[in-house]
């Protein structure tokens, strides 16, 4: 279900995820939103609902796929695009920004 709409924390989410937690039922948290590292989503979500256990590991954001990718793309070139924190991001999941091998638009033209 849906617990956040834009800013806006939708009624009754914190107690849905509380009673998800007593029953012991596994939970994520997944957007198609990017821009941060999942672990300032997590955060940004803990405050939110008030629930100081929610982790990076319960976070799926519309680009942590491409954490992998760093793995199979080491030592090839790269673009990486996007807004906000993308460079920050793509450097968390391993792409080389400082060997050269990741690079943005702007360094392109």
């Amino acid at each position: 279900g849906v617990v956040v709409r834009g800013r806006e924390l939708i009624p009754g989410s914190a107690e849905a995820l509380q009673m998800l937690r007593e029953a012991a039922v596994p939970f994520m948290f997944m957007t198609n939103g990017g821009g941060l590292i999942e672990r300032a989503k997590a955060r940004e979500l803990s405050a939110m609902l008030g629930d100081t256990s929610v982790d990076a590991s319960h976070v799926l954001l519309s680009h942590t796929p491409m954490r992998e990718l760093s793995k199979r793309y080491r030592n090839r070139r790269v673009l990486v695009v996007g807004a906000r924190d993308t460079v920050n991001v793509a450097k968390s999941y391993g792409f080389d920004f400082d060997g050269g091998w990741a690079v943005t638009p702007a360094q392109v033209l």
